[in-house]
């Protein structure tokens, strides 16, 4: 018996030593934890995290606009009125007579493009001081009545394109404005278009891009 209870008195110690080193040292590491924490936040910088999600978000993919082929373009070139503008070969043009248009003096020349039999754009030239002072005039009058306006540059000159939607189809037009001059490009929209970017196979932004005035 005294045998027994000496060996357990032993086993005890060993039990007891053990569970106070397993304390000093959980408490040597709290207090590096702590003292980590602290030297952080004195020094303003934030502990780093260890992400270890390999889920990653897939970014969407942004295909880049369609390129548009001129190589085989045209160019108008209007030496009376001193302005050119390209468009693809196939398209047809003609100039009406403007006494057909009805307008007053102040249309001066009128060009339509077609393909296929069907208009797609005219331009308009007007004389702009049958109704305005100057181009700043004429900007701010179409800003006022027009559903919104955008003033872009097309190779050197101002210009102001406009959208605006009456009962039976959306306008879209682009002018520009050359002295007393003033180019109105045009589009024609059919009813129930809401923009006339929408007509099928009309690279019309190219086309106005490529408008320029001659420096006459």
């Amino acid at each position: 018996m005294a045998n027994d209870r000496h060996i357990l008195s032993i086993v005890l110690c060993i039990i007891a030593i053990i569970t106070m080193i397993v304390i000093m040292q959980t408490g040597e590491k709290t207090k590096m934890t702590q003292s980590d924490h602290t030297a952080s936040v004195a020094s303003g910088t934030k502990p780093s995290i260890i992400n270890t999600s390999t889920n990653q978000t897939s970014q969407p993919q942004t295909e880049p606009p369609p390129q548009i082929s001129t190589t085989s373009w045209k160019t108008y070139t209007d030496p009376e009125y001193g302005f050119q503008i390209a468009y693809p070969g196939e398209y047809i043009i003609a100039t009406p007579p403007v006494q057909q248009f009805g307008y007053d003096v102040g249309l001066k020349k009128v060009v339509d493009f077609y393909l296929n039999g069907k208009p797609l754009f005219r331009i308009l030239i007007e004389n702009l001081l049958t109704h305005f002072a100057d181009r700043e005039q004429y900007f701010s009058s179409i800003r006022k009545t027009t559903l919104s306006t955008n003033n872009v540059v097309i190779n050197g000159a101002p210009a102001l394109e406009a959208y605006s939607c009456g009962r039976a189809a959306c306008l879209w037009s682009v002018s520009v404005v050359k002295g007393t001059m003033l180019f109105k490009i045009v589009p024609f929209v059919e009813i129930g278009q809401e923009k006339p970017m929408d007509t099928v196979g009309l690279p019309l932004r190219s086309i106005i891009d490529s408008f320029q005035l001659s420096n006459k």
